[in-house]
């Protein structure tokens, strides 16, 4: 074909190759443009239905308005050769940009949200792609995408496929039927079954698998072996090849290339979001590494109206110090101004991220949310018209633990279910079912094991008993024994294990208002290695508490049914006194604070009440020294 003129085309050179015909340069000698053609090899076109479904699908593709989506310009034939004319594309394809090792992951979100986009208008449009892989993908050298091949896919659908095609062909009765490439087909397409747009987001997720990990997640010697790991076998965890994959990327690809496509993103728009999620939080943790001087020394609380209860952010450095050292904060700045109640924070190991209850725009339902720090409007991760509520992170960040349930009144008892919900949404797994005493305040009655391997929560030990903490596997659902208080103690609760995961600290609470600070020493399997600690906070009301990363200190909230709320920092060996957080302000409650990493400070987050509508900037050094309890 080289040299050979069709129409106003000359061919020019051998773009590719495919299981379906060639690609070619070629130069319009009316236009003065270089174009891309692709020829069809006749087997393809010889049927006068198949070449009238291929004209019309070509035809709705062609009306595709999108800068990411290769334009068709037109469907020719010359002398019995079928052609179609395509926008001539400077660049690589994306099977030819992507390391043994995977890309970089900004670069790789950069890429993915792109074709998101682009799919997602091609959706709207009612055209599936049907064959996304990275040599469908264009980059050009600007770092655009264009996805090649729409309106072509559905040609194939009779075609059958030799032993050495790179295509497979389900054939399905009427006029459906899919076509695509084995290692890149969702387990729909490889039935031969009805597809819809949740069929390319299984290939997208495919395709984002490859880039960020430099492998393909269904490998097999042959066609055969490779749907049967479509079908069957989930692949292997991101993470588990480039251990620096983010929690929430590696829980976005996953959920796409789930079995059942109930349980994917239900459309490319929605999944498009989550990644623009994803690449923002990945520039915003690219700049901050450039410019680590960005904290300010100043404190800042953004406050808003609504008479509402709302979630403080604090960038703190801790570090690993002696106890008597002071703490030294950065910044604290309003995280939430949404209108009702946020209580119950837990942030994400990492600290980029916190999980909070909010009763909704309308006030009216209490459900959990999701809160990038810094960017962006809150996820929502749960919609039961019942109420979810103390939320708490894993500390592998795989997995949101709470509860669920409808509350009843102070005092009375409460069933509830334990569940797990992904951080960035998806499917819940019921865990157990745990009942509770309702109290007048807000206790935390959920903790993670430090492995992530189990649950420590709240739960009814008798009846007249006081509640107590129980460890439930998130393998078997099995709750097995903890504590074991005694009246007239009503419940144990607020669990948290160290840093170290030696130690479990807990309130045992003698009153609804407050309780009295506990640590258990405990082995990895989560027995208890010696007997319960009480510490000393002499005339202090602790309501809530966490802590910190040296597992040597703690910060405990004070109860306002008990005297006013504060944030105190406490060591939990008795040595020293407590000392009051200077930049939290009067009413501060429900602390939650990330782990520390070489480099990152630790983040704490707590919730303020508010009524005024200003915006206050506080000096440090303004705030004075400490206050310690004598």
């Amino acid at each position: 074909m080289i040299g050979r003129t069709l129409e106003q085309y000359r061919i020019e050179s051998t773009l590719g190759e495919g299981g379906m015909g060639v690609v070619y340069k070629a130069h319009d000698s009316r236009l003065n443009r270089w174009v891309a053609i692709k020829v069809l090899l006749s087997a393809f076109v010889a049927d006068p239905t198949s070449k009238r479904r291929f004209v019309q699908e070509a035809k709705a593709a062609s009306a595709l308005n999108h800068p990411g989506i290769v334009t068709i310009h037109d469907i020719r034939s010359d002398a019995g050769t079928d052609y179609i004319v395509m926008e001539y594309i400077e660049g690589r394809t994306l099977e030819k940009l992507i390391p043994v090792k995977g890309m970089p992951i900004g670069e790789a979100l950069r890429y993915a949200v792109q074709i998101a986009d682009a799919l997602a208008q091609a959706h709207a449009a009612g055209i599936l792609h049907r064959d996304l892989k990275p040599s469908n993908v264009m980059v050009t050298p600007e770092g655009r995408v264009k996805i090649l091949d729409f309106g072509v896919a559905k040609l194939l659908e009779q075609a059958e496929s030799g032993p050495g095609a790179t295509t497979v062909t389900a054939s399905l009765t009427g006029e459906h039927g899919v076509v695509g490439t084995a290692a890149y087909m969702s387990p729909e397409q490889a039935e031969g079954r009805t597809l819809d747009a949740r069929s390319d987001i299984f290939s997208f997720g495919v395709v984002l698998y490859e880039m960020v990990t430099g492998r393909r997640p269904f490998t097999g010697d042959s066609r055969l072996a490779l749907l049967t790991q479509v079908l069957s076998h989930d692949p292997t965890p991101p993470h588990q090849i480039v251990a620096s994959i983010p929690t929430e990327l590696e829980a976005t690809i996953l959920r796409g290339l789930r079995k059942d496509p109930s349980r994917r993103f239900q459309t490319m728009a929605d999944l498009k979001v989550a990644i623009e999620d994803l690449e923002e939080a990945s520039r915003v943790s690219r700049a901050g590494r450039r410019s680590p001087t960005y904290m300010s020394s100043r404190l800042r609380w953004a406050l808003a109206a609504f008479l509402t209860v709302g979630l403080v952010a604090a960038y703190i450095a801790w570090r690993n110090r002696s106890p008597a050292e002071p703490v030294g904060a950065s910044r604290a700045t309003a995280l939430t101004t949404l209108p009702g109640q946020e209580l119950y924070p837990s942030l994400s190991p990492d600290g980029n991220y916190v999980a909070f209850t909010w009763t909704g725009p309308k006030q009216d339902n209490t459900d959990i949310y999701v809160q990038q720090i810094g960017v962006g409007a809150p996820l929502p991760l749960t919609s039961d018209v019942s109420s979810d509520y103390n939320p708490v992170w894993s500390p592998d960040g795989r997995w949101i633990a709470f509860l669920r349930g409808r509350p009843a009144t102070p005092l009375a008892r409460s069933d509830r279910e334990l569940r797990l919900i992904p951080p960035l949404g998806g499917p819940e797994r019921k865990l157990t079912d745990v009942s509770v005493q309702e109290m007048t305040v807000n206790p935390v009655y959920l903790g993670w094991c430090p492995d992530s391997s189990c649950v420590i929560v709240t739960d009814s030990s008798g009846e007249g008993q006081p509640d107590a903490l129980s460890v439930v596997s998130l393998e078997t659902g099995e709750k097995r024994r903890l504590t074991n208080p005694q009246p007239p103690v009503l419940a144990d609760t607020d669990p948290v294990l160290s840093p170290n995961g030696e130690s479990l600290l807990f309130l045992r609470r003698t009153t609804w208002a407050s309780g009295e600070l506990h640590v258990l020493p405990v082995r990895k399997d989560m027995t208890a290695a010696g007997e319960v600690k009480h510490i000393a906070v002499l005339d202090l009301k602790p309501d809530n508490a966490t802590w910190l990363p040296n597992s040597e200190e703690i910060v405990l909230s004070t109860s306002a049914l008990a005297g006013g709320a504060n944030l105190w920092r406490l060591p939990v060996s008795g040595s020293g006194r407590a000392a009051r957080l200077p930049f939290v302000g009067e009413d501060g409650v429900m602390p939650s604070v990330s782990r520390s990493e070489p480099g990152r400070p630790s983040r704490l987050v707590y919730v303020r009440s508010f009524t005024d509508e200003n915006i206050w900037r506080i000096d440090v050094a303004a705030l004075g020294g400490s206050t310690s309890v004598p």
